[in-house]
This record gives structure tokens, C-alpha cells and sequence, in this order.
């Protein structure tokens, strides 16, 4: 399979090594895939990414699989063996971004010094995922997503007070943030690249990164007053009443009342008007003070009526709440399916698949959902064929397992 040469993403012509594996780097080539790169997925031959092994099956078919590793081609490479590696370095040549997430030291034992793959490839961008970054006294350690997490102190964060911490999510969420970040810094290098030196480099990224990157409140809490961020549970010590719910019907809603204007509307479509006059809940501050109050007023009132009445006139009246969406609600919501948020697509052992759609709806130049994930190796022909000389094509073939 070529590429999809009715693919207007805009980052069609950007070639895209994926190196990977697991999430947190083929996440960020995925994300780079959506919006129309050519990523070509690198995997070991046998086993390919660890990545096939894990989560659910349909029919021995991984499904995180074929969700994660989208939009790519696959091919085989064992680099360790002469002629692969020479394919490899012939395809690194080539290439606008080459991503990893090798234990640090992996890609130089292997050969693939960035310094030897610059010297073919001046303009190559690098990106190096690792649990801890290429440097310092922990580079060597491995990394996770719950291990990233307790590491940048969101774990510490989360649960509730009189409890010990608990793990963010059942979901990567360091992996899927890492991901995103990553994909942000390949653009920033490349465009850097194509407007002012000519030349790429390397982004070193630490899975714990992103993460602490958006810990700036409680980092700079701590500096400048020497106190500690505390888990709220549910709750929330920035604004109140922010929490979740049960509705009459069951449903949670999550309310996030966050300005005094919010405050005094949500008073007013509880039917409590005055309570924007109690000496308690005049200020967002007093509100924070007295929450254990006030959200039992607020549960009481959720709890009273059906979730699809309270969460129109609430948001009717500019008050942020939300139903606790779960996937099988997801399926059948009318705004997802009014933004493409979710889309079908063709996969090769599976037939039709759904997908989260692109995140992100350009106007002129739209990324695309073209596939799902495929089978290990299925494109070293066209892969070869697209990105190598013919002379470079004769000695890779010869290499193909079975050949």
C-alpha cells in the first residue's frame, strides 16, 4: 500500500521513521500520520512491538494495535543484522523525523548515533522518548506510565486525603500526554529547520516530562509559599462547587461552577438565590472554605432530578456540567457524531473498525483516518519501493525474511 495520495493533511510530504514502541512514541508518529505525514513503523521481525502482545484480542487480533498504530506502514527490521541495519540507514537518509523510545543508549549501541545519521541527513529531526531522559542518574532506569506519573508528583495529587495515593487513571495517561508533546516538538524543530537553519537536532523527552510541565501551579505553590499540593478526592480546592454527582436517573454529572458569576447563576437555578448573599458563598474564596456545605446543597439538588433536565438549564444558563461519558454512551451521542469524533475505517483483518477521528478539524488542509494499523511487514515492498533508489531496493529485498 502507497501512500493515500488523496490524503490533504498538512503534513503531507513529511517523512516519518517509527522507531517506537509501546505508546508514548508511536503516539506521537501516529498524532504526526493523522494529519498526513508517511510514517513507516520500524518493528523487530517475530514479535514486532511489544505493543501486538498486550490488551484485548478479537480473533488473536491485538485491538490497542490497531487503534495506536494507525495511518503507518510496517516493515521488519532486525537491527542487528548487517543488511536490515543498512536499510535502515538508507531509509534514516531520507527521512524528515526519526522517532525512538529506547533504553538511552540502545540506538548508539545499535550504530544509529544521531551525529552518523546527521552526517547522511543534516536536516533529520530526532525525537528520544525515554522514561527518564537521556541524561542524569536515573537515564538508565526504565519507565511507565504509573512510574512516570508518581515521578512528577500528579500520583502524589490524586485520591483522597485521609487515603493513601492512588494510580491517576486505569489509562497511560503519561504515555498519550507524552505522545502529544512529542508530536508538538517535532513540529517546532521542523519548522525551525525549513525557516532558519536548514538543520535538525535532537529532542530529548522524558516520559514524566509533560506531566510535570503541567504541575506549573504547584511547583511554583511550593517555591514561593513552601506548601504542598493535597488530594481533594472528587473536590476541588481552586473553585467550588466542583465535583461529581448522581443524577435522579442515575447518571453523574460533573459540575465545575469556577467564577462568581457561575456561582450566581447556579444559586439562582437551584432556586436559592439568597445564597449569593450568605456571608459563606459570597466569593469563590469563601466558597472553597465552606465546600463540605455547599456541596451537599449541590448534591441534593442534582439528585432530584433527571440528568438530561439539569444538565440543559444549566448549561442553558452558562454553568459548566457535563455527563461522566462512558464508551457505549460515547457511541451514540449526538455531538460526538456532529464533530466526526468518531469514524470508520477499513482494516485489513478485521474489516471495518471505529477510531477516535483526528483531533483537530483544520478548514482547508484536514487530517484523515486512512486505516487502521497493519500486519507486520505488510509494506516493506511499497515502503522501499517509495523511499529508496532501486540500487538500495535490490540489496533490501534480498534481506526480506524468507527470501
Amino acid at each position: 500500500m502507497t501512500p493515500d495520495e488523496s490524503s490533504t493533511g498538512p503534513l503531507q510530504g513529511i517523512r516519518v521513521l517509527d522507531l517506537g514502541q509501546i505508546v508514548a512514541g508511536p503516539f506521537s508518529a501516529s498524532l504526526l500520520a493523522d494529519y498526513g505525514a508517511d510514517v513507516v513503523k520500524v518493528e523487530r521481525p517475530g514479535a514486532g512491538d511489544p505493543l501486538r502482545a498486550l490488551g484485548k484480542k478479537k480473533d488473536d487480533v491485538p485491538l490497542w494495535w490497531h487503534a495506536c498504530n494507525r495511518n503507518k506502514r510496517t516493515i521488519a527490521l532486525d537491527l542487528t543484522n548487517q543488511c536490515d541495519a543498512a536499510t535502515l540507514r538508507a531509509l534514516a537518509a531520507r527521512a524528515d523525523v526519526m522517532v525512538e523510545n529506547y533504553v538511552p543508549g540502545t540506538l548508539e549501541r545499535l550504530g544509529f548515533s544521531y551525529e552518523s545519521l546527521a552526517q547522511a541527513n543534516p536536516g533529520l529531526v530526532l525525537l528520544r522518548v525515554s522514561g527518564y531522559g537521556q541524561e542524569g542518574p536515573y537515564s538508565r532506569w526504565p519507565g511507565f506510565a504509573r512510574t512516570s506519573a508518581a515521578f512528577s508528583g500528579l500520583t502524589h495529587l490524586t485520591g483522597f486525603a485521609d487515603r493513601p495515593p492512588i494510580n491517576v487513571t486505569a489509562f497511560p495517561v503519561a504515555d498519550y500526554v507524552t505522545g502529544l508533546l512529542g508530536a508538538y516538538a517535532v513540529m517546532a524543530a521542523l519548522r525551525e529547520r525549513d525557516a532558519r537553519s536548514g538543520k535538525g537536532q535532537v529532542i530529548d523527552l522524558a516520559l514524566y516530562d509533560g506531566l510535570f510541565r503541567m504541575m506549573e501551579s504547584d511547583c511554583i505553590v511550593y517555591d514561593q509559599l513552601g506548601v504542598l499540593g493535597e488530594r481533594t478526592g472528587g473536590t476541588n480546592e481552586v473553585a467550588a462547587p466542583v465535583g461529581i454527582w448522581p443524577s435522579q436517573d442515575g447518571i453523574q454529572i460533573q459540575l465545575a461552577v469556577g467564577t462568581d458569576q457561575m456561582a450566581r447563576n447556579f444559586f439562582a437555578v437551584m432556586g436559592q438565590s439568597e445564597l449569593a448573599a450568605d456571608p459563606r458563598f459570597m466569593t469563590n474564596t469563601l466558597r472553597v472554605e465552606n465546600r463540605a456545605v455547599l456541596e451537599r446543597i449541590t448534591a441534593d439538588w442534582i439528585a432530584s432530578r433527571p440528568a438530561a433536565q439539569a444538565l440543559q438549564v444549566l448549561n442553558e444558563k452558562g454553568i459548566a456540567a457535563a455527563p461522566v461519558m462512558s464508551m457505549d454512551r460515547i457511541f451514540k451521542d449526538p455531538q460526538y457524531a456532529a464533530r466526526g469524533n468518531l469514524v470508520q475505517v477499513d482494516d485489513d483483518r478485521l474489516g471495518k473498525v471505529t477510531l477516535p477521528g483526528v483531533a483537530g478539524r483544520f478548514s482547508r488542509t484536514p487530517g484523515k483516518v486512512r486505516h487502521a494499523a497493519h500486519d507486520l511487514d505488510a509494506d516493506r515492498d511499497s515502503v522501499l519501493a517509495d523511499w529508496l533508489p532501486a540500487t538500495a531496493q535490490t540489496a533490501s529485498r534480498s534481506a526480506r525474511p524468507g527470501a
